[in-house]
């Protein structure tokens, strides 16, 4: 705004000049003006305008005095200093280079005009310049510029100021000059150390506080940035709220409950806005703040660009997404949920669990987006694209819609359940996994199709979602079902005895209801179409549009039997448990008993040794894929023990090992208490660092001094020796159970010892 003002002054001056009205004398570069004033206009044709009324002698003076401005471009230098002065108009200085340099300028021509004069004469050409003294405020190169009137002195000491005037003058001007710049140097420090400190970091906590009051801290708007922190920001938790203007997020970064920073992020301008430490001590730098609020940016970017193509995948695929529960395709994660589908023709929408996110460019074969819990991980960009890559694979090739998830020879993915949800898109998939139509035909007095299964499986599958309307026997051809979807029914005939639905239980799309009977050669399923409770003339139509296009995989074979248990197995099992020796160790004098639950068929067993009534050994059958998983659970309490001379201890150890899906995790829970030292503590024993993790304890044996320390260690591993022993005998008495269920057959059931979930 200064400068916009000092220019407005510049060229209404420059105005001023022009609108002089002048005549031009003889075709040259003179002109004529009633004006009392002289002077040259500073043009790319410069002009000399003289008074009318001067006499020819004086304007003789006057014409070399203007010529020697011209001849030595005094006009541009006079231009260099107002721009000077315009550019730096806040300068003292600059006001000062101006007028001592226009000043010398004058002087010069002075000299050059006074040193051809008589001493008479020289004072007649003072006199004039103290006549012609318009110019005064145009920015012109006048008689005016001269500040200084003629001097009195003698003849003799004017001649001595003309010769010294060209050097006086260089040192005025480098004098000025120097000034202008020093003093633009320092204005211009003080004007960006003002403007910076006016915007200090961490000052705006007014503007905070007012975000804060309109934006609350709340588990309904916060999100947890799940990126990794920059290095050294490890142990700090950032978290965001998105603002109103959807330009911004406010960012913040807690440690152990406590904020340390409030920071405001501008996403499309990726920059900081404002910023708060409201802790007294503040440890974070404004380095490090700015790291952490340009990585909860990029986060909510990608987390925003992601839900945006997750709602166009669930319109594309037709009102929600691929779900496949438990998938185990990807070793470097436990059993987790996978949904994905296509957002469009080029990008590619992938969930695995509750945060990882992926979108992937199907055309490029990159990954545009990454959001959630990899960051967390060491797995790496590459690795991430692969699964991208094998996960939309997966859907455009219909990679076997329904076995159990594993990855077979050629790196394909197989999923694992029993069934998962087809896009609505799909009105019937076939009734078996890599189906194969071996004919027409009419079992059951129906009309439809033989079915058999490629890879050998014997699963019948839901052909859409519905419910179980009936279950039938024909003694010709055996078991059937019939499930009701609403605007058609669907026929399964040729099915064994191990039917595992209900009358109305509801089943999804894909979903096993049934085996198929082994006797059938070549095993099949009977499928039909009802149409008004008659089969319709063809069945294939339906069919049309399912995934027929499943690869030849050889997968691993299950066990599809559903075991149940008789009274003479349970009797069986009964004097089993009570005649072991399993537990002798774990709690002598005590005899263990068994219990069942009271379904049918039986598919939980729990064995207690121990006298608070809590189960010991517990073997489940798993609804899904009918194996077994056991789990065993300890408890050892050593009380009022000397742990070291003149320190006793109450010691309560609790270890559980937990088996589903066959994984096994193990927790040792401990309960420390140093009566004479008046220490406790409760917390889960690490036994890899062979350290007690503490919970929320008002005192802690960890104060007490390393002696005692290693003492309760040891006492803790002896324990865990003690456990080992005992879960060995506990696993070989399951083995026996499991040999009664199974009346001797083989079972595949994955079993690790305590020692074993442990890794020692």
């Amino acid at each position: 705004m200064g400068i916009a003002v000092s220019a407005g002054f510049f060229f209404h001056d420059r105005r001023l000049v022009h609108r002089i009205k002048a005549e031009r004398i003889d075709q040259t570069s003179v002109y004529a003006t009633n004006l009392p004033t002289a002077f040259v206009t500073c043009e790319k044709q410069p002009k000399i305008v003289l008074p009318a009324d001067l006499e020819v002698v004086q304007k003789r003076w006057i014409l070399v005095h203007e010529l020697y401005h011209i001849r030595h471009n005094h006009h541009y230098l006079k231009l260099a200093f107002g721009l000077f002065r315009m550019l730096f108009w806040f300068n003292p200085g600059a006001y000062l280079l101006y007028s001592i340099g226009t000043e010398i300028l004058e002087q010069r021509c002075n000299a050059a005009v006074e040193k051809e004069l008589t001493p008479a004469e020289r004072i007649e050409y003072q006199n004039l310049q103290r006549q012609l003294n318009a110019s005064t405020n145009l920015f012109v190169l006048g008689f005016s510029d001269q500040k200084k009137g003629p001097d009195q002195n003698s003849d003799e000491k004017q001649k001595n100021q003309a010769k010294s005037q060209p050097q006086t003058g260089k040192k005025k001007l480098v004098l000025a000059a120097g000034m202008g710049f020093a003093a633009a140097v320092f204005l211009i420090g003080i004007l960006f150390f003002w403007m910076s400190a006016s915007n200090r970091f961490g000052q705006d906590q007014a503007a905070l506080e007012k975000l804060l009051a309109e934006n609350p801290r709340n588990k309904d708007n916060e999100m947890a940035v799940l990126a990794p922190m920059p290095q050294g920001l490890e142990e700090y938790e950032c978290s965001l709220i998105p603002l109103n203007n959807t330009q911004e997020i406010l960012v913040f970064i807690d440690r152990d409950g406590i904020s340390e920073a409030q920071l405001v992020w501008n996403i499309k301008q990726d920059k900081l806005v404002k910023a708060y430490l409201p802790a007294e001590q503040a440890t974070l730098s404004e380095e490090r703040c700015l790291e952490a609020a340009q990585t909860a940016g990029r986060y909510y970017r990608n987390e925003e660009e992601l839900k945006q193509a997750r709602e166009k995948a669930i319109e594309y695929s037709g009102g929600e997404l691929i779900i496949i529960n438990e998938c185990a395709a990807f070793p470097e994660f436990d059993l987790f949920q996978l949904r994905f589908s296509p957002v469009d023709n080029t990008q590619f929408y992938i969930e695995m669990g509750a945060h990882y996110k992926l979108l992937w460019n199907r055309q490029n074969h990159k990954l545009d987006r990454i959001s959630g819990g990899f960051y967390q991980t060491s797995i790496s960009e590459q690795r991430l694209e692969e699964i991208a890559a094998q996960t939309a694979g997966f859907y455009e090739q219909s990679v076997d819609q329904t076995k159990l998830c594993y990855i077979g020879e050629d790196q394909t993915i197989l999923c694992p359940n029993n069934y998962y949800k087809i896009p609505k898109a799909i009105p019937f998939v076939y009734p078996a996994a890599m189906p194969q139509i071996l004919s027409d035909s009419f079992e059951y007095g129906v009309q439809g199709l033989d079915i058999a299964s490629q890879s050998g499986s014997l699963e019948v599958l839901a052909a859409a979602e519905g419910r179980v309307e009936k279950i039938g026997y024909d003694q010709e051809w055996g078991a059937y079902m019939i499930l009701d979807h609403g605007h058609h029914k669907t026929f399964y005939g040729g099915l064994s005895d191990q039917i595992w639905m209900e009358t109305w239980s509801q089943v999804e799309q894909g979903q096993v209801i049934a085996t198929m009977k082994e006797e059938n050669t070549p095993v099949h399923v009977h499928f039909a179409v009802l149409e008004n409770n008659q089969a319709a003339a063809d069945s294939r139509k339906y069919l049309e549009y399912s995934l027929i296009r499943g690869r030849q995989i050889q997968v691993p074979e299950r066990v599809q039997t559903r075991y149940t248990i008789d009274k003479t197995q349970w009797k069986e099992i009964v004097q089993l448990v009570k005649g072991s020796t399993a537990f002798e160790e774990y709690t002598p004098n005590f005899t263990p008993k068994v219990e069942h639950n009271y379904g049918t068929p039986i598919s939980e067993i729990m064995v207690t040794a121990q006298p608070n009534d809590f189960s010991t050994l517990t073997l489940v059958q798993n609804s899904e894929d009918n194996q077994f998983d056991i789990s065993r659970s300890y408890l050892f309490k050593v009380l009022n023990t000397e742990v070291l001379p003149g320190c006793s201890m109450n010691l309560v150890v609790n270890v559980a090992v937990k088996q589903k899906a066959g994984k096994s995790s193990a927790e040792i829970a401990v309960n420390v208490d140093l009566n004479d030292h008046q220490y406790s503590a409760e917390g889960i024993y690490d036994p890899e660092k062979r350290i007690l993790i503490q919970n929320d304890v008002l005192m802690s044996y960890m104060d007490a001094d390393a002696e005692i320390r290693s003492a309760v260690v040891a006492r803790i591993e002896e324990i865990m020796e003690k456990a080992q022993q005992i879960d060995e005998k506990a696993l070989a008495l399951s083995d026996q159970i499991l040999q009664i269920i199974t009346g001797g057959q083989p079972i595949s059931v994955v079993t690790n010892s305590l020692y074993e979930v442990l890794g020692r």
